[in-house]
């Protein structure tokens, strides 16, 4: 899983989901997929106090979202990466390594990682179309944000993603 923590200030998130099944119409058929055991899909997801979710209820509008999309739209997946490639997950972060450097070697390993990460995107985007065109993955889009109302908001910020039973790519729109 690339998703590494939550997507913090932003008005929306887009997350692209990479299944190796896809997502069953039942409920029952669709917690396969995740890792939670059955007794905490009733749990009111700890970090909502405003807007009390349990985690069945957020998994059920995932369910539900995820039966009204195409599977496998490489079309909308190679958008959001060619228009967010700035929202994309880094494989490494300048500001975690660097910090310790002079600044005469800090511009130069901050030029090397953003060269690296934009290679690091393009195999993301090389390895999503082999997995849709040859058809070993069930591929999915979802976006949620904090201006369509509690439930989006909730879906945005939570970490249901964390469980599900595959990879999940978040891009954060600014």
């Amino acid at each position: 899983m690339i998703r590494t923590g939550f997507v913090s200030n932003s008005s929306s998130t887009s997350f692209i989901v990479i299944l190796g099944r896809p997502i069953p119409t039942t409920f029952d058929e669709f917690k396969l997929q995740i890792t939670l055991l059955d007794s905490q899909f009733d749990d009111i997801w700890a970090k909502s106090t405003q807007y009390p979710y349990t985690y069945r209820q957020l998994y059920r509008k995932l369910m539900t979202d995820a039966q009204r999309q195409p599977v496998n739209d490489f079309v909308k997946i190679r958008r959001l990466f060619q228009w967010d490639r700035d929202g994309l997950p880094s494989a490494v972060y300048t500001g975690e390594l660097s910090w310790h450097l002079g600044c005469e070697h800090r511009t130069q390993f901050d030029h090397d990682v953003r060269a690296l990460n934009a290679k690091y995107t393009e195999l993301v985007i090389q390895r999503l179309w082999e997995w849709v065109r040859d058809g070993l993955s069930y591929t999915y889009v979802f976006e949620y944000g904090n201006h369509t109302g509690p439930l989006e908001e909730i879906m945005e910020q939570s970490d249901i993603w964390d469980f599900l039973l595959g990879t999940v790519i978040p891009i954060s729109h600014r």
